[in-house]
């Protein structure tokens, strides 16, 4: 794991120092031909030292003069030859095979620290936006694809999402400023008073806004296992932050995860809950485990919560029950969100029985598969209506 962040680490470095070699040449490359590069190098076998120099090349340089300058940053950032006409195309970056850069191992050449790293120049401006770009990379990745170090970041990107928060007018009011909000007659004949009892000004109240509760309701079977991780780190951020928060978790039963969530930290609050939950990667009977709710912890969902369900929809159990559990649900909940991961594949259809049945009462049909997934989310239980 730590081999894989250092090598990550440094090729960010060196994308970063290729960029600032192309501007000390007079090219104009910036955060967004940065981003081009990291999402190119993605694309292809990075690890072929022709794929990585073209999608570079390709990404990197926007105009003929560019190209004309690419080889020699290219030379200076990597230290590798390159024959002289490659801007013309025809040329090919000499072969890298991880091996030899004048006589040393190409993996202890590529972690060296450049001229740029050690601090000959002070300007630490590409290696921060080529860090920026990785996580650029990291936000579009599958979650299910990701290596354990590129797993923990994207858990910490989701946990900063946390913030969002779903509002509802509560019964209490203030005084408005301006024309909003209903007239108050009590407080504008008060007002009258020192005005020789002429209502000059209109008192007017509005509601106070209060947080709504949210509902996290977290698949845990063998499916969904890459899956469950960034939901329960989400529901441990936003149990941080605030308290009309309740998480649970389901397979073949439900389970309710909130005190397991109230660990300070959050991979040792995950842990806890793996071990609470006796059907972790186990089977799943959704039908059930909504029925469960519904009666158990009515109380939770019965005043207008927002409810939140990720699962991929592959019911083992009776849909027709589910159908039936959902339209309960959807009755005394405020809004029914359904975050599927399956949904961010390309070519996916809810023909499974379970999703089938699900959709006709969910008010949202979300992806859960990676990181802008959840900043959709967030986007959305911050733009709650405040019914």
């Amino acid at each position: 794991m730590l081999a894989d962040v250092a090598v990550a680490d440094a090729v960010t470095r060196r994308v970063g120092a290729l960029a600032r070699e192309l501007r000390r040449a007079g090219a104009r490359t910036g955060v967004g031909q940065l981003l081009r590069a990291h999402e190119a190098l993605s694309a292809v076998d990075a690890a072929d030292a022709e794929q990585a120099y073209l999608a570079l090349r390709a990404s990197l340089c926007s105009s003929q003069g560019e190209l004309a300058r690419f080889d020699g940053a290219y030379r200076r950032a990597f230290g590798v030859a390159l024959p002289q006409n490659s801007v013309e195309g025809a040329g090919r970056p000499q072969a890298i095979d991880a091996t030899v850069c004048e006589g040393r191992d190409a993996s202890s050449e590529l972690l060296e620290p450049s001229a740029y790293e050690r601090g000959d120049d002070e300007d630490p401006e590409p290696v921060a936006r080529a860090r920026a770009s990785w996580q650029e990379v990291l936000r579009r990745k599958d979650f299910a694809a990701m290596t354990r170090a590129e797993r923990a970041e994207a858990e910490r990107l989701v946990r900063a999402l946390a913030t969002a928060t779903p509002l509802r007018r509560s019964s209490r009011r203030r005084r408005a400023h301006g024309h909003r909000g209903m007239l108050d007659p009590s407080a504008t004949l008060r007002a009258a008073l020192h005005c020789a009892g002429e209502p000059v000004r209109l008192v007017r109240r509005v509601r106070v806004l209060a947080p709504r509760r949210l509902v996290l309701v977290c698949d845990v079977s063998g499916s969904m296992a890459e899956y469950a991780g960034p939901l329960l780190h989400y529901a441990h951020a936003s149990l941080r932050l605030r308290p009309r928060v309740e998480a649970f978790t389901f397979g073949t039963r439900l389970t309710r995860v909130t005190p397991a969530l109230r660990e300070r930290d959050p991979d040792a609050a995950v842990r806890r809950v793996t071990h609470v939950v006796a059907d972790w990667s186990g089977g799943t009977r959704i039908g059930e485990a909504i029925a469960q709710l519904n009666r158990a912890y009515v109380r939770f969902v019965g005043r207008g919560a927002l409810v939140l369900i990720l699962s991929d929809g592959w019911e083992t159990g009776d849909p027709e029950l589910l159908a039936a559990e959902l339209a309960r649900l959807r009755r005394t909940s405020y809004r029914l969100v359904w975050c599927n991961p399956l949904k961010g594949h390309a070519g996916y259809e809810p023909l499974a029985a379970g999703m089938a049945s699900a959709l006709r009462y969910v008010d949202h049909f979300l992806e859960g598969h990676d990181v802008r997934a959840y900043e959709r989310l967030a986007r959305l239980i911050g733009g709650v209506a405040h019914g």
